[in-house]
């Protein structure tokens, strides 16, 4: 059987996010039925060959996977418990596919809410821009059952160059979503802090920025992970207290030139406890050991 004679694909949010999906699923040979509360943003996905639907429910009717690409909590809860919404359209099995970075709770809530109507639900929140989505090179980050997602699979794959299965708990795809996104924020504010201080100090701002490339792939920085990803810090490369030398004299030499590193202070203010709770033996990487003391880990 060919795919235009499988059932349709439910696309509910109609974002740019959502508008991508929709045209890798067209690409790939898929019925698409879509909804979206602003329904002009569906013209340009109709000429492209989908059909529109006047509500959530009445875009799921019939469909074995819906595919979801909201804002928020709210706007997903609302989707999904709407009286025209997706628990009232859905058919028994079928697969609820969210896309959406919301809370992890949320997704287990909803979980349970599609489980009390005999539907099923994957958290699948997606690394990478609009364009990603278009171009269907999506990384999709998967919670629930490993049966639903392979019923559900093709349809995620046609969007995604990756699909990982994180675990049976749904909120825990959306976990590792928010700490993908706390890197990439964090990162960004590193660079920032690194190239504002850089500035002021009078470096050549793209001698400055050679160095941040060249750090990106660093084999030292990707030691530093290993040893924090093993809790192996006994091999000692960097002593804790020339780091919290080296940290002292950066945070004087902002001072020096009014150019504030809050990390580093965060970073100072971890290698004195560490030093305090007797690490000082370790490799200065061992700092990294309070944040799990701070969230009440071993």
């Amino acid at each position: 059987m060919s795919l235009t004679e499988e059932p349709p694909v439910a696309v509910i949010g109609l974002g740019r996010m959502g508008a991508g999906i929709v045209r890798s699923l067209l690409r790939h040979g898929y019925q698409v039925r879509v909804y979206n509360r602003t329904a002009d943003k569906a013209a340009p996905l109709v000429a492209a060959g989908a059909t529109v639907a006047r509500s959530p429910a009445g875009a799921a009717a019939g469909a074995v996977v819906v595919i979801s690409s909201l804002l928020d909590d709210d706007a997903l809860r609302g989707v999904v418990s709407a009286e025209d919404g997706l628990l009232a359209g859905m058919a028994t099995g079928a697969v609820h596919v969210s896309t959406s970075t919301v809370s992890p709770g949320c997704s287990d809530e909803i979980a349970v809410l599609h489980s009390s109507h005999g539907q099923q639900f994957l958290a699948a929140p997606v690394l990478g821009r609009p364009n990603v989505a278009n171009a269907g090179e999506l990384v999709s980050l998967v919670g629930g059952s490993s049966e639903d997602l392979e019923r559900a699979r093709s349809c995620i794959a046609a969007y995604s160059a990756r699909v990982l299965h994180v675990g049976a708990t749904p909120g825990t795809a959306n976990s590792l979503k928010l700490a993908f996104n706390f890197y990439v924020a964090s990162t960004a504010e590193l660079f920032g802090e690194f190239l504002a201080f850089t500035e002021k100090s009078g470096v050549n701002h793209e001698i400055a920025m050679q160095m941040l490339r060249e750090l990106q792939g660093h084999p030292g920085v990707a030691g530093y992970l290993q040893r924090i990803g093993e809790r192996d810090y006994d091999e000692v490369g960097f002593e804790m207290a020339t780091g919290l030398k080296d940290l002292q004299l950066m945070l004087a030499a902002a001072a020096a030139v009014q150019s504030p590193l809050p990390y580093a202070a965060i970073v100072c203010d971890r290698t004195l406890s560490a030093l305090a709770m007797g690490l000082g033996a370790k490799d200065w990487s061992a700092f990294a050991e309070i944040a799990r003391l701070n969230a009440g880990l071993p």
